[in-house]
């Protein structure tokens, strides 16, 4: 087992930087999330308004339980609300969110409508333990849209 730490040049142990979102890699440069989060939720709108001018592509930031903005065709700032639950897992709701988004657009759905099914599939799985085989099934998905669940 590590123990975090390597030695240094003289020998004495020093912390090794871990390498996770929000934190300091090997270099010890920050990552995106914590740049993001340093600058707090106006300074990640400018920087994605500012990448707009750069790229025709979709901007989009999920934002957990306060839902999603996104740039909409215009340039106008849009949101789309989260599903509110309970969560008792996080652990591959992003992996589900983009999934179920990429199937929605896939399918011919417009952006708000692919948004507002990724973030019901998102909700669900963090109703349940475990990362991967605690996706939800389509048709829980469509259900809870529906107002059935």
């Amino acid at each position: 087992m590590r123990s975090g730490r390597e030695p240094n040049a003289e020998g004495s142990a020093q912390r090794r930087p871990e390498n996770r979102a929000g934190a300091r890699t090997r270099s010890g440069a920050r990552t995106h999330a914590s740049t993001s989060a340093a600058l707090g939720p106006l300074g990640t709108l400018l920087a994605g308004l500012a990448l707009a001018g750069l790229t025709p592509a979709l901007l989009a930031a999920t934002r957990g339980p306060r839902g999603t903005i996104w740039l909409n065709e215009a340039g106008k700032l849009e949101e789309t609300p989260a599903f509110p639950v309970q969560a008792v897992d996080t652990l591959g709701a992003g992996d589900v969110f983009h999934g179920a988004f990429t199937l929605g657009l896939a399918e011919g759905a417009e952006v708000r409508e692919a948004l507002r099914f990724a973030a019901t599939a998102a909700a669900l799985k963090c109703t349940r333990h475990g990362g991967g085989m605690a996706a939800p099934q389509r048709v829980e998905v469509e259900e809870l849209l529906r107002g059935r669940l």
